[in-house]
């Protein structure tokens, strides 16, 4: 899991952000672990994993970077989001549902 510097921040900085973002994709990984079934939208995850306490943008970024690791699939199914967007959404990768079934 990683952080994408984009603002090319240095020093401890880059340290406290490599670690949040971490945090994030753990919190998330974690939250669809509890119900491997369970889909989610990047709003729904900024709702119910983080009760709106991080930016919808951090929440992309992370689901993103656990589907590029394999974690989580992006799937071709949409809803409309909080602004009557289309939303995508994303599930565990079928590793984490096959556990489930031993």
């Amino acid at each position: 899991m990683t952080y994408v510097n984009t603002t090319e921040s240095t020093g401890e900085e880059l340290k406290t952000y490599r670690k949040k973002a971490l945090t994030q994709e753990q919190r998330i990984l974690e939250f669809l672990k509890q119900d491997p079934t369970r889909p989610i939208t990047p709003s729904a995850a900024v709702r119910w994993v983080f009760k709106d306490s991080v930016p919808i943008t951090s929440v992309r970024r992370a689901l993103t970077e656990l589907t590029n690791e394999g974690h989580l699939v992006k799937t071709e199914a949409q809803t409309r989001g909080p602004f009557g967007r289309p939303e995508r959404i994303w599930r565990l990768a079928d590793k984490y549902l096959q556990m489930e079934l031993l």
